[in-house]
């Protein structure tokens, strides 16, 4: 089984998101749990605002709830391999 490192995200990882987007991209496939990701390919700055604004309880609007981001990267070669979003509470 692969060994999985988790990580906040962090403004250093962009070039690691752009290949991670562009995979999923080229292969036509849907990413889901990633916090909208796919909607910033060319703006992670403004996805990393968006996913630290979502852990900030007093800054959720509407039916927004608290979340924490995680990339999940392979540990033999460093790969960013997915996305874990964890709601901290549930809506309807």
């Amino acid at each position: 089984m692969e060994k999985l490192i988790l990580l906040s995200p962090e403004l250093k990882h962009e070039k690691d998101v752009d290949e991670y987007v562009k995979e999923f991209i080229e292969n036509s496939s849907e990413i889901f749990g990633s916090a909208n990701i796919q909607k910033y390919v060319n703006n992670y700055t403004e996805w990393f605002k968006k996913i630290e604004n979502g852990i900030n309880y007093w800054n959720i609007n509407g039916d927004n709830i608290p979340t924490s981001t995680y990339f999940a990267f392979r540990k033999k070669d460093e790969k960013l391999i997915g996305t874990i979003n964890i709601r901290h509470r549930l809506n309807d």
